[in-house]
């Protein structure tokens, strides 16, 4: 699987692009998740500023980013809910100002993290 956006990357799913064709749902490969709106900074350029699951066995998902609107990592059970997912094989990425890293949920990054983005 490519790690960069390119306008080609859905026909590394033949499966998926077979599935539209059939009855049958197609799985989503990836998956946003915004667990909270709250944020802790007001960064004049952010574009949402504002005053366990078995995704990957029950549904075919392959990968996770939380982003907001707002700072995912302020969201209190993150860290649970990446080693969860992690554990489900899910790949997990986030997109954050960076101020929340610390603690369980760098813990979490740091061993199941596929991406981070601040």
């Amino acid at each position: 699987m490519q790690s960069v956006y390119t306008t080609t990357k859905m026909w590394q799913f033949p499966d998926r692009l077979a599935a539209l064709a059939g009855e049958e749902p197609a799985a989503p490969v990836h998956v946003r998740i915004k667990p909270t709106n709250v944020c802790n900074h007001s960064c004049y350029f952010c574009a949402y500023r504002t005053d366990a699951v078995t995704l990957g066995q029950d549904m075919g998902v392959e990968a996770v980013t939380f982003s907001g609107g707002g700072e995912p990592l302020l969201y209190p059970g993150l860290a649970e809910i990446i080693i969860r997912l992690a554990g489900g094989g899910i790949r997990i990425g986030s997109l954050t100002n960076g101020s929340q890293l610390r603690g369980k949920v760098a813990d979490a990054f740091a061993a199941h993290g596929t991406w981070i983005h601040v």
